[in-house]
C-alpha cells in the first residue's frame, strides 16, 4: 500500500495450501487481495502520510 508521497509503506498477503490457490481461482484471489488492500490502505498511517481513497 502507498503512502500520500507514493512510497510503498505495507503490502498484503495470502496465504493458503496450493490445492486452493489454483490457476482458475488466481483472479478470484487477486480481486478479494484488492479489494482489502483498498479497505485498509490508510490504517497503517498517521492523517498527513494518507493519500486520497482509489475511487
Amino acid at each position: 500500500m502507498l503512502d500520500g508521497a507514493g512510497h510503498e509503506r505495507v503490502a498484503p498477503a495470502v496465504r493458503a495450501t496450493s490445492e486452493l490457490i489454483t490457476q482458475a481461482r488466481t483472479e478470484w484471489f487477486l480481486t478479494q487481495a484488492r479489494t482489502c488492500a483498498r479497505g485498509v490502505e490508510v490504517l497503517p498511517l498517521v492523517p498527513v502520510e494518507r493519500r486520497p481513497p482509489a475511487p
